[in-house]
């Protein structure tokens, strides 16, 4: 099974974790370390609309909803194939490399 990592919560990482959600053809777990939780009521809210409006069916609602993942956990990235980072860097608190 591929399995696509995406590493971050801000408006990079979620438009990201958006588009890939339209495909079925790999899990996605989106690591987010703060506001996991909301991220996924407002994603599971999101795929409860489409099922209502006839825009998937039953059965692709149940795949994404086992197959889209939102964690905190970054260990959750561990087995992924691809793992795409859009952490912003905090230029301030990053080391000079001697």
């Amino acid at each position: 099974m591929n399995i696509i990592g995406i590493a971050g919560g801000g408006k990079m990482g979620a438009s990201i974790f958006n588009l890939l959600c339209n495909y079925n053809h790999f899990s996605l777990i989106w690591y987010i370390r703060y506001d996991s939780e909301k991220a996924q009521n407002i994603h599971s809210r999101k795929l409860k609309r489409q099922l209502k409006n006839g825009l998937i069916s039953i059965e692709e609602y149940k795949s994404r909803s086992l197959k889209q993942i939102i964690t905190p956990n970054i260990k959750d990235l561990k087995n992924c194939n691809l793992i795409i980072e859009t952490i912003t860097e905090d230029k301030k608190s990053e080391k000079p490399v001697n």
